[in-house]
């Protein structure tokens, strides 16, 4: 059994039993000795020296570094919910455990040195600090400022301080503190893209989404992604012929205007004669009657006109019989004068 250097460094040496490489404990920080004024109750906190980033993680209970937290203790916040900077610190040491576990051995297969690869690069990425941009970050200022004054007062009307040994307490570095972080987005682009589930393992560890991400991915295959690329072209033509067909029905909707306008009329006219339906048969009846009516009215007009049109013939054809008589008469009266003369000098030759 052999110790680690980081150990003997911090003068402690823990071996361990079961034949694995002895556990790294890092002692913690000593704390500044209450002073006199302290133990009498007038305990304060002095923030010379400090930005307010570093003050607003010593009074979120991180007195530690983040790289030196225990890596089976998930920090929690007094609300119950881990800040971001807890839950990059987790983050980082379960990608470190996931490394250890992944180690390179004899017989090591590929797709184990692909993955340590992937942890890897994932590490460096978490050990990069976000930056803030430069809209949010005078809100962000603010109320850290606003919060460091609330636990400034609150920690004035403390009476005592537990004191450890050594000196003052070391303030955190500002590259520990770290505003946000890509990996949460990229994991959840990628849990969108394979389908396991934005925000349901959120609460699980980085080596279990990871582990659903592979398995969900593993369930893949390009014959399912055709099925779905074929699906998705016909959900696209359905919604392009649903489009037009609304189009179409909004025109045809323009173009009926005139007849909408007629209808509605005619609707307005039916409700105002709704007293009257009860009499709307007698109506038709009569109606019906009149039209009769009408009608022979014209057919009489019409023979009346055709039989004054026979009488004028008649009348123009006795007017003409009465000249022939006349005529006749003449003619015969003067037959009778001649006969007449004709027997006279008949009469007077025989005498």
């Amino acid at each position: 059994m052999s110790g680690d250097a980081a150990d003997e460094a911090a003068g402690e040496e823990i071996f361990s039993s079961d034949g694995r490489e002895p556990t790294v404990v890092i002692s913690p920080p000593p704390l500044k000795k209450p002073s006199e004024e302290e133990e009498d109750g007038k305990a304060f906190l002095e923030t010379t020296g400090m930005s307010a980033e570093e003050a607003f993680e010593v009074f979120a209970g991180k007195i530690y570094p983040i790289k030196a937290a225990s890596a089976k203790t998930s920090t929690r916040s007094a609300s119950g919910v881990e800040t971001p900077w807890q839950r990059l610190a987790r983050l980082q040491r379960e990608a470190e455990e996931l490394e250890k576990d992944l180690a390179p051995a004899d017989g090591s297969s590929t797709e184990t040195n692909s993955l340590l690869e992937g942890v890897r690069e994932l590490q460096g990425r978490l050990s990069q600090p976000a930056t803030v941009t430069s809209s949010s970050s005078s809100v962000w200022q603010e109320r850290l400022t606003q919060q460091v004054a609330d636990s400034t007062a609150f920690l004035t009307g403390i009476s005592s301080v537990g004191s450890m040994e050594g000196g003052s307490v070391p303030a955190p570095s500002s590259a520990d503190v770290v505003t946000n972080v890509d990996w949460e987005a990229r994991i959840r682009k990628l849990e969108k893209l394979v389908g396991t589930g934005v925000g349901i393992y959120e609460s699980h560890s980085l080596l279990e989404r990871l582990t659903v991400l592979e398995h969900a991915a593993s369930k893949l295959s390009e014959k399912d992604l055709e099925v779905a690329m074929k699906k998705a072209k016909v959900i696209r033509q359905d919604l392009e012929a649903a489009s037009k067909a609304r189009n179409k029905l909004i025109s045809s909707r323009d173009a009926n205007a005139e007849s909408s306008k007629s209808i509605a009329a005619l609707h307005d006219q039916m409700t105002q004669l709704q007293g009257l339906t009860m009499l709307l048969p007698a109506l038709t009846q009569r109606l019906q009657a009149l039209a009769t009516q009408h009608s022979q009215a014209t057919t009489w007009t019409q023979r009346l006109v055709a039989t004054e049109q026979q009488a004028g013939h008649l009348q123009t054809a006795t007017a003409k019989i009465d000249d022939s008589l006349k005529q006749l008469e003449e003619s015969l009266q003067a037959t009778a004068d001649q006969m007449t003369e004709n027997m006279k000098a008949l009469d007077a030759k025989l005498s």
